[in-house]
């Protein structure tokens, strides 16, 4: 089988389980199963979060895999609609590899609320050509400029090669 690369992956919810991280943070971890391609059967262990901060999200990804977003005990419908992962490369912070990640749980399809039609991208693109006019006339940053984004905060989960 290929290796496994960086990328979007049409995958099911095939388990779940609710645990704690190192911090004391209650988090879910659920071992996906990639649907289809080159990489149909491999597994990925995507990591969920319910802090202040994350539960929203968490949650959402829940109900994307199927959840009813009733109970957490019962997880009902959980693992019956396919989702879209984003897979990313970080690196641990314990042993600085670098390892591949379940960084985001999407609806499939992109997650648009809805799509424009050629009327709304023809008048986006008459609002926004100012801002591609100055974006062509400007100099290129420098190389090695990562501009004006800051890094992500590290991950409060544990790295996991296998999943569970």
């Amino acid at each position: 089988m290929a290796e496994l690369t960086p990328g979007r992956y049409i995958a099911r919810a095939l388990r779940w389980e609710f645990g704690r991280s190192s911090r004391g943070n209650e988090q879910v971890a659920v071992v996906f199963q990639i649907a289809s391609g080159e990489h149909a059967g491999r597994c990925l262990t995507w990591y969920g979060a319910f802090t202040e901060k994350t539960v929203e999200r968490t949650l959402d990804s829940l109900q994307y895999c199927g959840w009813d977003g009733r109970s957490l005990r019962e997880m009902r419908g959980m693992g019956t609609q396919d989702v879209e992962l984003d897979v990313q490369i970080e690196r641990s912070p314990v042993d600085q590899r670098e390892r591949l990640r379940v960084k985001w749980v999407n609806k499939v399809g992109g997650g648009f609320k809805e799509r424009l039609s050629t009327a709304d991208i023809g008048a986006l693109d008459q609002r926004l050509k100012g801002y591609m006019l100055a974006r062509h006339a400007a100099p290129a940053a420098p190389a090695g400029d990562s501009g004006k984004y800051a890094p992500e905060p590290e991950p409060d989960y544990p790295y996991l090669e296998e999943p569970f």
